[in-house]
């Protein structure tokens, strides 16, 4: 089955049902889960974690703040198909970062995201991100 890499953003808004954008992730992702293979990296988990919606912090204890925090984190662990990539590891590889900088006008983080995608051969990308413009045009992934 082919994959389908989860952005935080999207990640967000699909569990934030008071968000403008969740019935639209909601939509997409029902369509497709009988598609692909959904795919989120350490970085995507670490990306909703830190993003947590603001809204949910608002007027609650720490306590409270980290229950919700586990529900929402455990609601993406539970989304069909879903499998945690990485990337690659070896020192040389590293370099890569910067061409893909260069080349797709990227921000280090989402070059990080494009890198593991491509690492992964995942050709599907779900985002509400529109950094990704060139990557998107010059059709080396699609979006969801």
């Amino acid at each position: 089955m082919p994959k389908c890499y989860l952005d935080s953003n999207f990640l967000i808004y699909l569990l934030n049902a008071g968000s403008p954008s969740n019935k639209i992730a909601t939509e997409k992702i029902n369509n497709a889960v009988s598609e692909y293979t959904f795919s989120v990296s350490h970085l995507t988990l670490d990306e909703f974690l830190r993003s947590f919606p603001h809204e949910l912090k608002q007027k609650r204890t720490q306590k409270e703040i980290f229950s919700q925090l586990q529900f929402f984190f455990n609601k993406i662990l539970l989304i069909p198909n879903l499998e945690i990539l990485t990337a690659p590891i070896g020192v040389s590889r590293q370099i890569e970062i910067i061409s893909i900088m260069e080349i797709y006008k990227l921000h280090p983080r989402d070059a990080y995201h494009f890198w593991i995608m491509q690492s992964n051969n995942v050709k599907t990308f779900a985002t509400f991100d529109n950094d990704f413009t060139k990557v998107f045009s010059d059709k080396i992934l699609t979006k969801l």
